[in-house]
This record gives C-alpha cells, sequence and structure tokens, in this order.
C-alpha cells in the first residue's frame, strides 16, 4: 500500500468508527437486558428481573440504568438496604430524576432511615416550593414515617400550590383520610375532585366505594380555590 500524508487520517478514522460501533454494540444489549429484567418485573417475576439488572451492573457498574432498575427491583422485593445502595448511585449521577427520587425514598423509609428521608424531600420541596409533585411526596413520606400531622399539612400545602386545582392532591388527601377512617373529609375531598373532572373513572369509583350516589349535584368547588371560579 502506498503511504501518503492522508494515510494517517484515514486510519484514525477507521479507528474512530471502529470505536463507535463497538460502544453501539455494547449499549445495544445492556438495553436489551433491562428491557428483559422489565418484563419479568411486570410479570411479577423479580427474581428473574434482579438476575437480569444484576448481569448489567456485573458489566457495567457505572450503568445509571442499570442501577436504578436494581434498586426498584430489590424494593418491590422487600430488601431496602441493599436497594439504597443503588437507588443512591443513580441518584448521585442524576439527582433531578423523580423516579429515581421516589424510589430512593421508599428505600429510606422502607429500610428503617425515615430520617434520612424526611431529609431529601423535605430539601426538594425547598428547592421548588410550587411543585405541587414534591409536596406530595413530602407528604408520603411523612405519612410512611408515622407523622399524620405534618402529612396532612403537606398534602394541603400541595392544594393551596395548585390554588386548588390539583387533582393528585384532592386524592392524596382523600386517601390520607381515609386512611385515619375520616370518611367525611374523604369524601369532601373526593368530591372537590370530581368537580375538576366528572370524567374521572377513578374519582367516580372512589366515591362509590364510600357510598355515594354519583352525580352533577356531587361536584363540591375546591377549598383552595377562589370563589366564582368556573
Amino acid at each position: 500500500m502506498r503511504i501518503t500524508s492522508a494515510t494517517p487520517l484515514v486510519l484514525s478514522l477507521g479507528l474512530a468508527a471502529m470505536l463507535l460501533l463497538a460502544g453501539c454494540q455494547t449499549a445495544r444489549p445492556t438495553e436489551r437486558v433491562i428491557a428483559r429484567g422489565e418484563v419479568h418485573e411486570q410479570d411479577g417475576d423479580l427474581e428473574a428481573a434482579i438476575a437480569e439488572y444484576r448481569s448489567v451492573i456485573d458489566e457495567r457498574p457505572g450503568s445509571r440504568s442499570g442501577r436504578f432498575s436494581l434498586g426498584r427491583a430489590l424494593v418491590k422485593a422487600g430488601e431496602p438496604l441493599e436497594a439504597r445502595e443503588h437507588l443512591e448511585f443513580a441518584h448521585a449521577l442524576r439527582p433531578t430524576d423523580d423516579a429515581v427520587t421516589e424510589w430512593l425514598l421508599r428505600s429510606m423509609v422502607e429500610s428503617g432511615d425515615a430520617e434520612a428521608a424526611i431529609m431529601l424531600s423535605r430539601s426538594r420541596v425547598d428547592d421548588d416550593p410550587s411543585s405541587v409533585a414534591r409536596w406530595i411526596q413530602y407528604g408520603d413520606v411523612l405519612q410512611g414515617s408515622g407523622d399524620d400531622d405534618l402529612a396532612e399539612q403537606a398534602y394541603l400545602t400541595a392544594s393551596r400550590a395548585s390554588g386548588g386545582e390539583s387533582i393528585d392532591a384532592h386524592v392524596a388527601l382523600a386517601s390520607f383520610y381515609e386512611r385515619l377512617g375520616d370518611r367525611p373529609k374523604a369524601v369532601q375531598r373526593l368530591r372537590m375532585a370530581y368537580w375538576l373532572d366528572r370524567d374521572s373513572a377513578e374519582v367516580r369509583e372512589r366515591l362509590e366505594s364510600l357510598g355515594e350516589v354519583v352525580g352533577p349535584t356531587l361536584a363540591l368547588q375546591p377549598a383552595e380555590m377562589d370563589a366564582g371560579t368556573r
């Protein structure tokens, strides 16, 4: 082969293409393995799912998706302490990922470290006080740790943050009150959710399960909404 000044460039480009191809070939199997694990997870075969996810971590310890998937499955399998290690790893790589944070918080609470979960969820609320989802998440953590008084305040703050327009906040409050055995307050919040969306099958079913006859007159304007709205 005749060597020219362009030869090193051609060789470099060829090597780069080979490396890029190799990278793609390793990435695709990882995604396929995780996908297989997710199928097992959805089918309820957590042991098989965990085995698939572990194989990803064995080959690629720094895989964020692998760590998250393994941590999530371990929480479901009743292994929150080990799950927390993987979820903290995934959270450190992308702290803004809400799904990772949600499962990390669950692993903390279920492994007996409610204090850490409260601190993390509270810091997220402080970072974005207008986030309805974060206030609900904070309420869930507080409720899971047994602090019902603060949990109720967090859920109420979520509803206020939305101006009364968050169905999720009303449903969260309804579930909270129903767990406490306070049927009147649970019904009241579901009626507010019904006022916002009369076509919600979930809200209608919840109201009916509590003995209510669902109809137009059952709708109740949310307490946190300005009078005259809608």
